[in-house]
């Protein structure tokens, strides 16, 4: 069974969300490494230990827009690969402008979308 994107509500839209190893290169491009983007996307600071529980700053708004963007494009493919046709869809900056989500709860729905990328599929 082919793994379907997650969604988001942007305004009165559904948005798919998809994370795969072309966003994952353009966030290495960005971030120089997918583990620094983490820790900016979640609030780490850069010189915490291993474990993270309870270290927390502010998020990077620049992250959590970077990755949105990159996601809604890559969930509108997997979408259109999944219902087997192409069709046109809103820019992802211009979505963007609609979401009336805390960025908190944003940072959470980008980062679980972007844990999916390293579950084993079975």
């Amino acid at each position: 069974m082919q793994e379907k994107p997650s969604y988001i509500t942007i305004g009165d839209r559904q948005v798919p969300l998809w994370c795969d190893i072309f966003v994952l290169n353009e966030i290495q491009e960005k971030y120089g490494s997918i583990g620094t983007f983490e820790r900016r996307l979640i609030g780490v600071p850069e010189d915490a230990e291993k474990d993270w529980k309870g270290i927390r700053k502010e998020q990077s708004i620049a992250a959590i827009i970077f990755a949105l963007e990159l996601m809604i494009q890559e969930g509108y493919k997997k979408a259109d690969m999944l219902e087997g046709c192409a069709t046109s869809h809103e820019d992802p900056k211009a979505l963007l402008m609609d979401i009336d989500i805390p960025f908190s709860d944003l940072s959470d729905i980008v980062h679980e979308t972007y844990k999916r990328c390293f579950q084993s599929k079975k």
